[in-house]
C-alpha cells in the first residue's frame, strides 16, 4: 500500500495513490459533462470500464503551459479549463495543486515516480510530456472492485497495485 495524504478540507478523500486517481479522474470526467462547467465541450479525459467491471482505464491529453522555473528552465503547469470546478487541494496533503488537472497531473507523476522502481511488475501508470505541443497524455489503468449498496448504488473502489 502507498498512502498519500489527503489534503484537510480538500476535494480528494482517498487515502491511497490509487484510490485518488480513480477519485479525481471521475470528478474531472463528470466537470467535462457539465455544460455550466464546460461550456465548450472540451474532452481531455475519457474513462471506460472493463466489461467484467474489473478494471477502469483512464485517457487523458492535457493542455500544459510553460513558465519560468526559479533558477532557469521551466515547469509546466495544466491550468484550469473547468469554470467554477468546485475543487480544492487542501492543505498539508501530500499534491498541491487547486487545479483540477493540475492536480491529476502531479498525482499520475507522483504514481509514475513509486511505480517505475516496481516495473516490469507493473505498468498500469504513463504519462508523458510533450514540450513541442504542449500535452501531457497518457492512460492509468487501475484495478477495482465493485460492490452492489443496501440502496442499489453502485461503488468502485481502486484496488492497491502499489
Amino acid at each position: 500500500m502507498v498512502a498519500i495524504t489527503p489534503g484537510t478540507g480538500g476535494t480528494p478523500k482517498s487515502p491511497t495513490v490509487e484510490g485518488q486517481l480513480l477519485e479525481v479522474a471521475l470528478f474531472i470526467v463528470a466537470g467535462e459533462a457539465d455544460e455550466v462547467k464546460n461550456p465548450g465541450g472540451l474532452d481531455y479525459f475519457q474513462v471506460d470500464a472493463s466489461a467484467d467491471m474489473s478494471l477502469v482505464t483512464v485517457r487523458f491529453s492535457i493542455p500544459v503551459q510553460a513558465e519560468s522555473a526559479t533558477g532557469g528552465g521551466y515547469v509546466y503547469n495544466a491550468p484550469e479549463y473547468l469554470a467554477s470546478p468546485g475543487f480544492a487541494s487542501g492543505t498539508g496533503g501530500t499534491i498541491t495543486d487547486d487545479s483540477t488537472v493540475g492536480y491529476f497531473k502531479r498525482l499520475v507523476e507522483h504514481a509514475q515516480e513509486i511505480e517505475a522502481p516496481l516495473q516490469p511488475t507493473t505498468d498500469r501508470i504513463s504519462g508523458t510530456l510533450n514540450i513541442n505541443n504542449k500535452l501531457f497524455t497518457g492512460q492509468v489503468n487501475i484495478p477495482v472492485t465493485t460492490t452492489i449498496q443496501n440502496d442499489g448504488s453502485i461503488q468502485l473502489t481502486a484496488t492497491e497495485f502499489l
